[in-house]
């Protein structure tokens, strides 16, 4: 019998590794599909916009049009540096090495509250030496986007707490919201359905940590990390 179950729990991780690698494979070509449009829709057309008020500069024969053109074209300048800076936040969090974890979170939800109209309560604490090692870092940052994706994805939450506390020897990081929950049977029995949360599972594995999840259908859902304090973790790169 332990043998059969034994064989069982194997075969369901494995069974989530090669999900995990086919969403890791989708999420790059839907990415790839996500840039190309936004490029187009975004940038792409502030460009275009921009070079039409440049030729219109040129075909001016007079000062004060031109002028009033270059001042719009300041601002769709301007425009168009912005919507790049959002795409590469969302590629890649360079906030993080410039005024690190906790302002990139700060950030974070604050576009999330606004964009999803969904109110966020975040409490950081004093994060600890290991909250300032880069991998960790990214590891944490993405955990909580992850979650907060789900959140505005499935859960129809109203709202969402978010906190950072020392525990001993534990960072502990609770992500709650108030949202419609779901069975915890289905993690192991349709784990296709769950491929982000097994994805911050990893996530936190691979900063030797562990991630559980507590959810009810209608009582909402909480995620819990426990990440190991250590002196030593603090004076890594």
């Amino acid at each position: 019998m332990t043998e059969v179950l034994e064989r069982e729990r194997a075969q369901r991780e494995e069974d989530i590794r090669r999900l995990l690698l086919q969403r890791v494979l989708q999420v790059q070509e839907d990415e790839r599909q996500r840039i190309a449009r936004e490029l187009h829709d975004g940038a792409g057309q502030l460009m275009t916009s921009l070079l039409v008020g440049l030729r219109a500069i040129t075909d001016a024969r007079q000062l004060k049009p031109v002028k009033q053109q270059a001042k719009r074209l300041r601002k769709i300048t301007s425009d168009t540096i912005t919507e790049l800076s959002r795409m590469a936040r969302g590629l890649h969090s360079g906030i993080l090495d410039d005024l690190g974890l906790a302002e990139a979170l700060r950030r974070l939800v604050d576009e999330f509250s606004s964009a999803q109209k969904i109110d966020v309560d975040l409490k950081l604490g004093q994060l600890p030496p290991l909250a300032q090692v880069k991998r960790v870092q990214l590891g944490i940052y993405r955990i909580v986007q992850e979650a907060l994706t789900n959140i505005a994805r499935h859960s129809r939450a109203q709202h969402v707490a978010i906190k950072f506390a020392r525990q001993g020897p534990e960072l502990r990081l609770t992500i709650d919201d108030d949202g419609e929950g779901f069975e915890l049977a289905n993690l192991l029995q349709h784990p296709s359905e769950h491929l982000g949360i097994e994805g911050m599972r990893q996530r936190a594995a691979m900063m030797g940590g562990t991630l559980k999840i507590d959810s009810k259908p209608g009582k909402g859902t909480r995620i819990e990390v426990r990440l190991a304090v250590s002196p030593a973790a603090g004076r890594q790169n």
